[in-house]
């Protein structure tokens, strides 16, 4: 792996690049959006989002998605989408722009109820951390996307949100600060398709309907899978994120927190007869932040926690079919963690058998958290199974048994990369691009970077492209809310890492 070129930026860049047409494509956490040559590193536009809500990390976490859109009455449009806070976006893509295309604020909260807040010095965080899925059916394209609330309860319902692209309508939107400079109207529009709300398990189709209520456990962190049962239809697999008042939601009966929900792609209905929860009612931060994989040729689908396991299910019923502890989990306090599956893991072959591959973040010893009333446990299942605390895995696709775990690698937020018996992962810790062979986990090689990866290695030809840009952890966020990003934002950036941030792209010598 060669290096190729760098472009530094002055923020952190924890998304996934996306590549299409020559063109590499990357937000970072203050709010820009950029795309760039992909054979030079020279920056072709910029892009600002508007967007003005509260969030929990930076601007834009939300990985973009390049796809081709058909729109009644236009034909097919290629567009990027991404999230930008509360906002979802979608460009023109190309090396012209930027051009606006449609856009609309995903807020859960009336009109009536965000003035209620605001009087009241209460500003939640809003936000779009989800990438965009596009799901092309016979009869029209559609767009899906999960959002979250943060954990913030009495915002209102966040979760699952399905919209097509549509010509404007043409009716004038009211700007909430009358004296801000008019912008031109983006010739799309967003329109919602519906919500699905997991804390209820209800469809929604309106974004505000239940303004002010929830619990703030129906947080979806991540990108859904699409599996298509027909021509129009298919289901839509998604994790939910962890829970601030379990105990609140679950007397209200509103238990949407850590689990895996099978939706009807079309109508938001529930697939299977409830969502798949692996645990009961806890605040151990041990949700579904990866997105899930589509196995076995469509019939199955598995998903990583941030417990450490690896679970398969049935696609049609949502049944276990088994699950691997493939990872240690990284319990620390009540309500935060920092170990498991963080990113996304990946699917490949290992000495020929279908395998999945994950990268482990932060790992503790402890069974609980430190700050227990009993005092931290070890987790005695260490000492039969002690390179569980080891940072990456492979596990067979088929039964769940674990191939290897590489005593190579360090810890890493970010998702792996399979292609051609070769895993390659970014490891956050010492800032490096690692290869690592899928058969037995053995250190390929290694290269430097200059910052902390949360991204996944992005492999297209014969070049690999690299996100880079971090928070140092969520204890950061949880201990400071956004106290120490405002104390240094208009020196050093978002977070203290900032200044080491931008896109690393290497070349393979073919």
């Amino acid at each position: 792996m060669i290096p190729k070129w760098y472009l530094h930026a002055p923020e952190s860049m924890s998304a996934s690049t996306t590549v299409s047409d020559g063109i590499v494509y990357e937000g970072d956490w203050g709010g820009f959006f950029y795309a760039i040559d992909a054979a030079t590193g020279k920056t072709l536009w910029t892009f600002k989002v508007d967007d003005t809500h509260q969030i929990g990390f930076g601007k834009i976490v939300s990985t973009a998605a390049v796809d081709t859109v058909r729109i009644p009455g236009v034909g097919p449009v290629k567009v990027v989408l991404f999230g930008g806070g509360g906002t979802l976006y979608a460009l023109a893509a190309g090396r012209v722009g930027p051009k606006l295309l449609a856009k609309i604020d995903v807020d859960p909260r009336t009109p009536d109820y965000q003035a209620q807040q605001t009087k009241a010095g209460i500003d939640p965080e809003i936000e779009i951390e989800s990438s965009p899925l596009v799901g092309h059916f016979a009869d029209g394209d559609h767009v899906y996307v999960g959002f979250d609330v943060h954990n913030n309860a009495h915002v209102g319902r966040a979760g699952m949100l399905a919209f097509t692209l549509q010509k404007h309508t043409g009716l004038r939107v009211i700007a909430v600060n009358p004296s801000a400079p008019a912008s031109p109207t983006p010739p799309y529009e967003f329109n919602l398709e519906y919500k699905f709300d997991p804390e209820r398990q209800v469809v929604l189709h309106s974004l505000t309907e239940g303004s002010g209520t929830g619990w703030g456990c129906g947080d979806v962190w991540s990108s859904p899978a699409l599996q298509p049962t027909s021509n129009n239809d298919g289901i839509l697999v998604f994790g939910t994120g962890n829970c601030d008042h379990p105990a609140e939601s679950a007397k209200a009966g509103e238990v949407g927190r850590e689990g895996i929900f099978a939706i009807d792609a079309r109508t938001g209905g529930m697939v299977w007869p409830h969502p798949f929860q692996p645990r009961g009612v806890q605040d151990l931060d041990d949700d579904f932040g990866a997105s899930p994989n589509i196995l076995d040729n469509g019939t199955a689908v598995g998903e990583g926690g941030k417990d450490g396991w690896y679970y398969k299910l049935d696609i049609k019923t949502g049944k276990e079919i088994w699950r691997a502890h493939g990872g240690q989990s990284g319990h620390v306090q009540t309500g935060f963690a920092i170990g498991g599956f963080i990113g996304t893991t990946a699917v490949g072959v290992a000495n020929g058998k279908p395998a999945i591959f994950g990268a482990i973040a932060i790992s503790t010893p402890i069974a609980n958290t430190l700050d227990d009333p009993g005092g931290p446990t070890l987790d005695a299942s260490l000492l039969t199974d002690p390179t569980r605390l080891f940072f990456l895995v492979a596990i067979d696709a088929q039964n769940g048994k674990i191939l290897w775990r590489s005593p190579f690698a360090l810890p890493s937020y970010g998702a792996v990369t399979y292609a051609n018996g070769v895993v390659l992962m970014a490891d956050t810790v010492t800032f490096s691009l690692n290869a690592y062979d899928a058969g037995t986990g053995a250190l390929l090689a290694i290269r430097p970077i200059p910052g902390p990866p949360s991204s996944a290695p992005v492999i297209v030809g014969d070049s690999i492209y690299v996100a880079i840009g971090t928070s140092e952890t969520d204890l950061e966020f949880k201990a400071f809310s956004h106290d120490l990003e405002n104390a240094f934002k208009d020196s050093i950036g978002q977070s203290p890492l900032s200044p080491l941030s931008g896109i690393f792209a290497f070349k393979l010598p073919l």
